[in-house]
């Protein structure tokens, strides 16, 4: 299997990175030590078509695929991992409305979207649950034409900044996860309100906020799918978000290595660079080998996804390796710094906190490694029946075939 990058691909590395490192990186200290939502940059992300490219040209994207996003994603996180993090909501709802959504919904909302000019949430953690599934209890009363949503959501990334949120909330009084549905709300609309807004130690530009419902009435024709199939449909989009978190990882190491690189060029100890010691060389060949090994398993996960084949152990794996591999990386960059990686002066610290996130993001690595193991020894999974593509087991409009005109 070759994984190289194609031409275009490699035009798109070139021209993000060129962007990224004029445009990102001089923001990055601000954005973190102030906790700035990176508006004026996600605009001009925008204008680079970067929020498309997973979404067919029918609907407003460019369709360059899995792949080139994540290639994207990485130049983008080297420069600025909050930056980057406004990814993996956008690219999850995307894919959500594509595979899961009515014609109605992906006209309505996809195009926005891709575009830029709508921002994406999704939340599904409150306080007494948040992998627990089976334990969340906000609650979308059936009402005539419409859901009645009350309760609160922790944590949503995006939160009050996003223009359409995507919330896992109970439909029918069915106990346990199989009660549970998937609602598009739109910012506007009456009874959403936002709350306390995190004071995080890691991806300090994204805010993570309390969203409250209360009487917030939703159309029943923004139901995603059908009622009762939230955590399916939450597992699979997690699916195509884990590459996008995955590729923000590499971003952070790689930053991480190369500052440590250029440091261990210039600092002396005992008459000589620490870069001629054995143990720094130990630590950056360890570095660059992870990075590569990293990319590597997400680029295999988005190439069989963009093959119609998407594949959980692939992609969770990419995860997993990931998250880890950026927390040694960062960790072992700031080793070579010494005493300064701890400074303000220096982005290590930085680096260091964000790649903490992606143990924890957007699922825990225990549970990626929990299902791992149960696909291993073929023990039951809860989605293992989810068509992988569209509402009906259909897949999703190709870029070559016209807007649907009826909605479905």
């Amino acid at each position: 299997m070759d994984f190289s990058l194609s031409a275009e691909q490699e035009t798109l590395q070139k021209s993000v990175r060129a962007f990224a490192q004029k445009e990102v990186a001089p923001l990055a200290a601000e954005i973190d030590r102030l906790a700035k939502f990176p508006q004026e940059t996600i605009q001009r992300m925008a204008k680079l078509d970067l929020f498309g490219m997973t979404v067919p040209p029918p609907f407003g994207g460019t369709g360059m695929g899995l792949t080139s996003l994540v290639v994207a994603v990485e130049e983008i996180a080297a420069a600025c991992a909050s930056t980057a993090m406004v990814f993996v909501p956008q690219v999850f709802v995307e894919q959500g409305i594509l595979a899961f959504g009515t014609n109605e919904q992906r006209r309505k909302y996809l195009p926005r979207l891709a575009g830029g000019a709508m921002l994406a949430a999704e939340s599904r953690t409150e306080s007494a649950a948040s992998s627990d599934f089976a334990a969340l209890d906000c609650r979308a009363t059936p009402k005539g034409d419409e859901y009645v949503l009350n309760g609160s959501k922790l944590f949503a990334c995006n939160a009050g900044e996003a223009d359409l949120y995507m919330v896992l909330a109970r439909t029918s009084e069915t106990p346990g996860a199989a009660g549970l549905s998937t609602l598009l709300i739109e910012r506007a609309t009456p009874g959403l309100e936002f709350g306390k807004t995190e004071d995080k130690l890691v991806l300090r530009g994204i805010p993570s906020r309390e969203i409250i419902f209360e009487d917030c009435a939703i159309p029943r024709a923004n139901l995603l799918g059908k009622e009762g199939m939230g955590v399916p449909q939450v597992i699979a989009m997690g699916g195509a978000g884990a590459p996008v978190a995955s590729a923000i990882c590499v971003g952070i190491a790689r930053a991480a290595m190369e500052a440590a690189i250029k440091y261990a060029k210039e600092r002396t100890a005992f008459d000589q660079t620490i870069g001629n010691f054995e143990a720094v060389q130990f630590m950056l060949g360890d570095m660059a080998m992870s990075i590569d090994a990293a990319r590597l398993l997400i680029h295999r996960a988005a190439t069989s996804a963009e093959k119609g084949h998407p594949n959980p152990t692939e992609m969770f794996t990419a995860k997993v390796f990931s998250g880890q591999m950026a927390l040694k990386a960062t960790s072992d960059a700031l080793q070579i710094f010494g005493g300064y990686g701890y400074t303000k002066d220096y982005p290590l610290e930085r680096y260091f906190r964000d790649a903490r996130a992606f143990t924890i993001y957007p699922l825990t690595e225990e549970i990626y490694r929990t299902v791992l193991g149960r696909i291993l020894l073929k023990l039951p999974l809860p989605w293992k029946d989810l068509p992988p593509m569209g509402p009906q087991g259909n897949p999703p409009p190709t870029p070559s075939k016209k807007p649907p005109t009826q909605a479905e």
